[in-house]
């Protein structure tokens, strides 16, 4: 990497995570407004509110790194090999794994179903159901998010640590969990935090299973 570029892939991969706290300075600011921190006491509009600016947010910062990070040399559409077909296999597999977790961890309920009850029993069913299509939505620009931090990390370990099979070591996985990993475990339940670890690792595994494809990975990952 030359030593004048502004930013590095690893500076950049922690630019989209704080893209993602962002969304915490929102929460505070609108908390002081709204006389509440505890975001199930807001009515429905303030919620699609809420989730409106932290689309905006996200995409403005999303769309920084990803030309930041294409002035310096990487382009993440620029690759386009597709995965063999036992990648994909193993994809499938993390996928399933990840639906698993995420089913245990929900109470052993299937996480969309369960809060898509959630929301309409707050808000109605009209209500409900355009929070619940706001929400996968605000869920799918988070992921944006987290495909830059997982491609970013993952240039920046190649680059820097020089260790032997380094392409085959999911430093993107590993910068995921120690930055949206770490968070969790200090912010949250240990369990909560350590599964949040575990799945970090899984995205970056996936991410190079699918040959650092871009347009597979975050499909994948958006599911995950």
């Amino acid at each position: 990497m030359k030593e004048n570029k502004r930013f590095s892939y690893f500076d950049l991969a922690l630019l989209a995570f704080g893209g993602l706290g962002l969304e915490v300075v929102l929460i505070f600011i609108e908390s002081a407004l709204y006389g509440t921190s505890n975001t199930s006491e807001w009515e429905v509009g303030k919620v699609l509110l809420h989730w409106g600016i932290t689309w905006i947010i996200w995409g403005i910062v999303s769309y920084l790194v990803y030309k930041n990070a294409k002035k310096n040399g990487f382009d993440l559409f620029a690759i386009k090999e597709k995965p063999p077909i036992r990648n994909l296999i193993l994809t499938i597999l993390a996928l399933c794994l990840a639906i698993f977790i995420g089913f245990i961890d929900w109470g052993y309920e299937f996480k969309p179903i369960a809060e898509f009850i959630g929301k309409t029993s707050s808000y109605g069913m009209a209500g409900g159901t355009v929070a619940f299509l706001f929400q996968y939505v605000y869920y799918f620009i988070e992921s944006v998010l987290f495909i830059l931090i997982i491609a970013l990390g993952q240039q920046a370990g190649e680059d820097k640590l020089k260790v032997k099979y380094t392409k085959y070591i999911p430093w993107g996985g590993i910068m995921c969990g120690l930055t949206w990993g770490l968070v969790h475990i200090l912010t949250k339940r240990l369990a909560t935090g350590l599964g949040c670890l575990v799945m970090s690792i899984l995205y970056g595994i996936v991410y190079l299973l699918l040959k650092k494809n871009i347009r597979y990975a975050y499909i994948i990952i958006s599911l995950m």
